[in-house]
């Protein structure tokens, strides 16, 4: 045994060799080491001498045909292999998005528009960093088993609690966008009860592959109504981005119904940031306004919705607010394959 010991010492590779064999029900693991090749790293050339004790890791989102929580929860797992790597986060936006808006002004990347940068790496000074590390989408699915043949709604629970606590440590408001939430959600709940309920319309309606299937109000109906009558709830909240949906629930909950009144929805079938609202800072207000109804169906006390990135998100955010919902209940009629 002795002996065995010294060779271990002398030898990496039976080192390497003990690990694995004793880490063979550790999933995360085996995933990480059949996933990591360091040649496929993405080391971009720099310039400077910026922060040579730390590895910068630029988290670079430039999908101009996702949506925003489609964007950002991706985002929260490009975090989460930052921080399983000891990596300093840097976000940036690419200029071909949805919610890219040229109203806005200054140099600021869609990501600025309402966060705060999770380091204090200026993100204009990326080609003066030491060392910087572009992140590649591979990255995004690797501490993620769930995510497979490119669907991204069917996190587990043990998935969406460790992105909850990468919420919590890495991800703040700017000082504008936690002012608007902060004074809409709370006119929205007060002191009640509240059931959140997201239903999504509009593009969802199409036949996107991959995407989940729409679910009509009735489905949610049968769901909201047994809660509503056990008096487990004094109300509904509802997030959707569909008028033609809202008008449904406003029909049947009257009074018992709360949502956001100033946003814009529609009754197309399109993605609401590209459609022409005929306002000023369409593409920047129609993030913030999917961010608030996020915001508040993650401070509600149950939730009924479908598969959709924005449920996803609110769940997430539930878990870092450490306020965990009563009921949670989520709609599914399948994917278009």
């Amino acid at each position: 045994m002795s002996n065995f010991k010294e060779l271990l010492k002398k030898s990496m590779k039976l080192r390497f060799i003990r690990k694995a064999f004793v880490s063979l029900n550790d999933d995360a693991l085996m995933r990480r080491l059949l996933n990591l090749n360091p040649n496929q790293l993405t080391f971009e050339k720099t310039q400077g001498n910026q922060n040579p004790s730390k590895w910068v890791y630029w988290i670079s989102l430039n999908d101009k045909g996702n949506g925003f929580f489609a964007l950002f929860n991706r985002m929260l797992r490009y975090l989460a292999y930052a921080d399983y790597y000891h990596l300093t986060p840097l976000i940036t936006y690419g200029n071909e998005g949805l919610n890219v808006d040229p109203n806005m002004a200054g140099n600021n990347t869609v990501f600025d528009y309402y966060f705060n940068q999770p380091s204090n790496i200026d993100v204009n000074r990326l080609t003066e960093q030491k060392h910087l590390i572009k992140s590649r989408y591979v990255d995004s699915q690797m501490l993620f088993e769930s995510i497979q043949d490119n669907v991204e709604y069917l996190l587990t629970e043990k998935e969406i609690l460790r992105l909850g606590k990468v919420f919590k440590q890495y991800v703040t408001f700017n000082d504008e966008t936690q002012k608007r939430l902060d004074s809409k959600h709370l006119n929205v709940l007060s002191d009640q009860r509240i059931l959140g309920v997201h239903i999504r319309g509009t593009d969802f309606r199409n036949i996107n592959k991959h995407h989940p299937k729409f679910i009509d109000e009735q489905t949610y109906f049968d769901v909201i109504d047994p809660a509503l009558e056990s008096k487990q709830y004094d109300g509904v909240f509802l997030a959707t981005d569909d008028v033609d949906l809202l008008e449904s629930f406003k029909s049947r909950y009257t009074d018992k119904l709360y949502y956001h009144q100033d946003v814009f929805r529609s009754d197309k079938k399109e993605n609401l940031a590209s459609q022409d609202a005929q306002r000023t800072k369409h593409q920047y207000l129609s993030g913030l306004e999917v961010l608030l109804d996020v915001y508040t169906l993650a401070h509600c006390h149950g939730l009924v919705a479908g598969l959709s990135q924005v449920s996803l998100a609110a769940r997430i955010m539930n878990v870092a607010l450490a306020k965990p919902y009563q009921d949670t209940t989520i709609l599914s009629k399948g994917f278009h394959r």
